[in-house]
């Protein structure tokens, strides 16, 4: 189910396109933010020349809060309506993680700000509603208030849950990017930034009304209560295992794993497959399934294109219609209504939409099956390796746990590739990319820069 998508999975997958679409409505329809009005015209609509608005802008993305306001009767544009609408609850979550960073740099670590700004250009969130109201930073939860998800069509116990569990994933997540970017810690680049520990962040937000304010904040309270208290137990953010004076990882946004040769002992990170992939297939963008594999053109375990999950999408939609039809027997047996009186499947809007991508994708894997290629070169020279790479994630270590044969034997070598922990974690831009219907790269989109 979409909405039980781990946070660091959405965050570093379909969030780069579902923010792209978002600021792709922005543009196209004008946002009600006051700076935009700043860089496009004055109050009697002429074109006008304010040092404020490029100023302010080169900072990041400004949007109003009354962006994200469903108007539900056309009399405006909805921002959020290109992405759907079981992903929304993540979305105004990761948005308000990444308004929240921002912010609480910002007001508590100035030293920070430059550092920041060049790493994500984040989004700024602010207060007015068109030339009225103040150009000031408006609160990080008015975007889960103004996000209305019963106007939606959202219960509001899944937006609950959902904030929950964004809530426990996003201190770790702040303070594990501010540690292997160099913005706090042993290894900062200045001085007055070596000083801040993961605590200070913590600390800071929980000491911070704003950050906690409301009913969302106290959710949020509990979490960051949980996270201080671990890390005064902790100490310095130092793994047991690793020698002194190497952070440790602490959640999940960056703990890689690695596949390396148990006889030679190449080995290649999985930040290979970081980021979505997809096909512009016609009109539509369709998933691309991309798995490590060897290319004898690279001559090397690179990302490739994978068409052998068949079965998994055949099996995922037949579960959808035995239990459509299953719920249709219960109906009949409650009611004592005859067979005919009972529709004959009856599947739920989003079943409904999980079925059509699915299909999307079978047909995709038609064409495209003795036809897969290298995504970094674009060889059809390329063996996939199909076995399960998945490790358990452990929160105490901030580690995959374990390791795993994959049964992959290393070209030219002999030996097999283990998949295992990573003792580097992953650094890099969020990325999408897009690719024609013959596997072919057209283009790249990033959301964030890297550090």
């Amino acid at each position: 189910m979409r909405g039980r998508m781990h946070p660091d999975r959405y965050f570093h997958g379909d969030f780069v396109w579902h923010y792209a679409a978002f600021e792709q409505s922005l543009d196209a329809h004008g946002t009600l933010s006051r700076m935009d009005a700043h860089v496009r015209e004055n109050f009697w609509g002429r074109p006008l020349g304010s040092p404020i608005g490029p100023l302010m802008a080169c900072e990041g993305r400004h949007f109003s809060r009354g962006d994200l306001y469903p108007t539900g009767d056309g009399s405006g544009p909805d921002h959020l309506a290109s992405i759907p609408r079981g992903a929304q609850p993540d979305f105004v979550c990761a948005l308000f993680y990444v308004v929240l960073f921002d912010q609480v740099v910002f007001t508590h670590f100035s030293e920070l700000r430059r550092t920041l700004m060049h790493t994500l250009g984040a989004p700024k969130l602010d207060f007015s509603i068109g030339w009225a109201g103040p150009i000031v930073m408006a609160n990080p939860y008015s975007i889960l208030e103004m996000f209305s998800p019963e106007q939606r069509g959202i219960p509001a116990q899944v937006m609950d849950a959902c904030f929950e569990r964004w809530a426990r994933y996003i201190p770790g997540a702040m303070v594990d990017f501010m540690l292997l970017r160099g913005m706090i810690g042993e290894d900062a680049y200045a001085e007055e930034c070596r000083r801040i520990t993961p605590l200070d962040v913590v600390q800071a937000m929980m000491e911070d009304r704003d950050c906690t304010v409301g009913r969302y904040g106290a959710v949020f309270e509990r979490s960051l209560r949980w996270w201080a208290e671990r890390l005064r137990r902790r100490g310095p953010v130092v793994a047991p295992d690793r020698p002194s004076g190497t952070k440790k990882r602490v959640g999940p946004s960056s703990a890689a794993r690695e596949l390396v040769c148990n006889c030679c002992g190449y080995t290649v990170h999985d930040g290979m497959l970081r980021g979505r992939r997809v096909y512009a297939w016609g009109d539509e963008e369709v998933e691309l399934v991309a798995v490590p594999g060897w290319c004898e053109d690279c001559g090397s375990l690179v990302p490739v294109e994978y068409t052998g999950d068949a079965d998994r999408l055949v099996e995922s939609v037949q579960e959808k219609f035995d239990h459509a039809k299953e719920w249709r027997r219960i109906r009949i047996r409650l009611s004592g209504a005859e067979d005919d009186e009972i529709e004959r499947v009856e599947l739920s809007e989003w079943d409904c939409k999980q079925i059509v991508q699915s299909m999307q994708r079978l047909r995709v894997i038609v064409e495209r099956r003795g036809q897969e290629r290298c995504l970094e070169c674009g060889s059809r020279r390329i063996a996939p390796i199909e076995a399960d790479i998945s490790l358990e994630f452990c929160w105490e270590t901030g580690c995959y746990v374990g390791r795993k044969r994959t049964g992959f034997i290393h070209p030219g070598c002999g030996g097999e590739f283990i998949v295992r922990n990573a003792e580097e974690g992953w650094e890099g831009p969020l990325v999408g990319y897009v690719y024609d219907s013959d596997g072919r790269l057209v283009r790249k989109v990033t959301v964030w820069k890297d550090g």
